[in-house]
């Protein structure tokens, strides 16, 4: 008996039936067709007379799922979305690969005294070539796992404990020994949330990296990982109804496994506004200082990055919106040769610019094209190369079928899949 339940309850979830309440299963499956015109895709120098430095033509089928399910009410749900993407190139046939993705996130809450939250996500993709350094197909898979458990002292005052495991693998043998990658880290935070839900947040993190794959050799030169330490504090400020402004400063210390010369200490920094204009107008502007996460510590000690990023999306009628969003980026580095303690630093360049147009015939139809342009300027004194810059311009059809006639969340996933990746 308890099984036909089960089963029937599954059934109920699955065709979207109130299952508690109001609480209904929001269920999206995408469909769609994607179109790529990319120029450099292994990002030779501008100057390369590489007959690999060359455009193309990427072809993609595209198809998602996406679930979000109250266990038992919308405050305790569980939602989960795949994404995969068959691109096929028309001359660099070598890159031909599937691109895919899995996002699933349990939330919930007992009583008034404890909430929490599971998330796993997977993310194969191509590999994000650059210089032309490497040539070779190459898929990197990487996996992301958290864990939180907060204890709610009061209906605005949090303390969660936060677990994260990540991985990245590679099937190239000499990526794979040298950046298979292995990240632990644990936080702990108090967390205040107001009542015109503005946030205020302070706590430390650790997160221990290591590369498990290095040989004895590639250890005793370069090291086989560090562990980064940071204590931060973290705001947003609900000014009004239509403006939010962010705040967070941190202090970080890197700690080398064994060659301890190569310590560190670094501060982060960042801020900005989400400014709703007007009803059909939203900005958002970020300012920043931060050290990267060191995924390919065999020459750099760290990286600062500087600069500033902004977006801009427009509704220009009610099926078609505009979006723009553009950043410069100041990437400081300090370097380190693989037998000498004496370190080289310098100051890279990164300039990103985008912009998107959708129109939405129908609720479950979107035509979409976007254009890209990165550019890349080495600092002459650290590299002879000169720039490296990449254009991309894609158009794309989708089609969603969904259970709901309203605004479903499942299919908000999906949407926010199409740009978020496992870093």
């Amino acid at each position: 008996m308890k099984q036909r339940r089960r089963a029937a309850l599954v059934c109920l979830l699955a065709f979207g039936v109130p299952t508690g309440g109001s609480a209904t299963t929001e269920v999206a499956v995408e469909v769609g067709k994607t179109v790529q015109s990319v120029d450099n895709p292994f990002l030779f120098p501008d100057s390369s007379a590489d007959p690999l430095k060359r455009s193309d033509t990427v072809d993609s089928t595209d198809i998602g799922v996406a679930v979000r399910a109250p266990l038992p009410s919308d405050r305790s749900f569980l939602a989960i979305g795949a994404r995969a993407s068959q691109k096929k190139y028309d001359a660099l046939s070598q890159l031909d690969h599937v691109e895919r993705q899995l996002d699933a996130t349990y939330q919930w809450e007992y009583g008034q005294a404890l909430r929490g939250r599971l998330r796993h996500r997977f993310d194969e993709r191509l590999y994000n070539y650059y210089g032309g350094f490497f040539t070779q197909p190459e898929t990197p898979r990487a996996t992301d796992d958290l864990a939180e458990v907060a204890l709610r002292i009061t209906p605005q005052l949090d303390l969660p404990v936060t677990v994260t495991q990540r991985s990245v693998r590679y099937d190239d043998a000499g990526l794979a020994q040298r950046y298979n990658q292995d990240d632990r880290g644990l936080q702990l935070a108090l967390s205040y949330t107001s009542g015109r839900q503005s946030t205020f947040r302070a706590g430390v993190r650790q997160t221990d990296v290591r590369f498990p794959n290095r040989s004895a050799a590639d250890v005793a030169a370069i090291d086989s990982g560090y562990t980064d330490r940071e204590v931060f504090v973290d705001v947003g400020w609900r000014y009004s109804d239509t403006t939010i402004l962010f705040g967070r400063i941190g202090r970080l210390d890197r700690s080398f496994a064994s060659l301890s010369n190569r310590d560190t200490q670094l501060v982060s920094l960042s801020t900005g506004i989400d400014w709703r204009y007007s009803p059909k107008t939203f900005l958002s502007l970020r300012g920043f200082r931060q050290p990267q996460s060191n995924s390919q510590a065999d020459f750099r000690l760290y990286v600062i990055s500087t600069g500033v990023e902004a977006r801009v999306r427009y509704d220009l009628t009610a099926k078609t919106r505009i979006g723009l969003n553009g950043s410069y980026e100041q990437q400081k580095y300090q370097s380190f040769s693989n037998t000498a303690t004496a370190a080289t630093g310098g100051n890279d360049k990164v300039t990103r610019l985008g912009a998107t147009i959708e129109y939405a015939p129908t609720q479950r139809m979107l035509l979409r094209g976007e254009l890209a342009r990165q550019h890349y300027q080495p600092d002459p004194v650290a590299s002879t190369l000169g720039d490296f810059s990449r254009n991309t311009l894609q158009l794309g059809l989708s089609y969603t079928f969904d259970n709901m006639l309203t605004a479903n969340r499942a299919r908000t996933l999906l949407e926010t899949m199409r740009y978020d990746r496992v870093q």
